[in-house]
């Protein structure tokens, strides 16, 4: 009985473990994405109007 009721705790927290650290790694990895994408974003052509002065 306390080896089953073991086994449910430590099967408990290292699924906790598990996803608490996936959590925790998506948000870094997320935040690396980010930082990447703006700093090789380049910025838009600038629109420019003209007008022929007669």
């Amino acid at each position: 009985m306390f080896v089953k009721r073991f086994f449910i705790i430590v099967g408990i927290l290292l699924l906790l473990i598990v996803v608490c650290g996936g959590i925790v790694a998506f948000n870094l990895f997320r935040d690396s994405a980010i930082k990447q994408y703006f700093a090789t974003m380049k910025p838009p052509a600038a629109t420019v109007s003209t007008v022929i002065v007669k």
